[in-house]
């Protein structure tokens, strides 16, 4: 194949956790896929790169806060993107310091909880996914 179809994108997601609400950002409104909605975080991997040290690496990017991110994946599941396939590797993260730093990718950010991430998103199965990551974290703090 020689067109544009034959794209794939891996990207990861973190849903970082504090007390009992989770950080959601809202995209800028220049960017070309999703402009002004409610996510969490979340940054394509790089060729060659571990998806593990891609979600590390996008935290300190979008947000500047200091996380513990969970090894193992919670979710992974298939969307597209301007077109294109695309795999999402959901990790759960614990919030541990430092105040939120916004990059140019989002204009706001908030702690919320799962019922009002899912009134502010579109992303329905992004919802599905987070809730996936507060339940393990509910059953591991228990």
């Amino acid at each position: 194949m020689n067109d544009s179809s034959d794209k794939f994108i891996v990207a990861v997601v973190a849903v970082i956790i504090k007390d009992d609400k989770f950080l959601i950002m809202r995209r800028s409104e220049n960017k070309k896929a999703g402009p002004n909605i409610w996510e969490t975080l979340s940054g394509r991997v790089d060729h060659g790169e571990d998806p593990y040290d891609a979600v590390k690496r996008e935290i300190l990017e979008e947000c500047s806060l200091d996380v513990e991110v969970e090894r193992r994946p919670v979710d992974t599941y298939m969307t597209r993107r301007l077109g294109h396939p695309m795999l999402l590797i959901v990790y759960g993260a614990k919030y541990l310091s430092k105040e939120v730093i916004l990059s140019e990718e989002h204009t706001e950010y908030k702690w919320a909880s799962i019922d009002e991430f899912a009134s502010l998103t579109p992303l329905k199965r992004l919802v599905d996914a987070t809730k996936k990551v507060l339940e393990l974290d509910s059953k591991v703090g228990s």
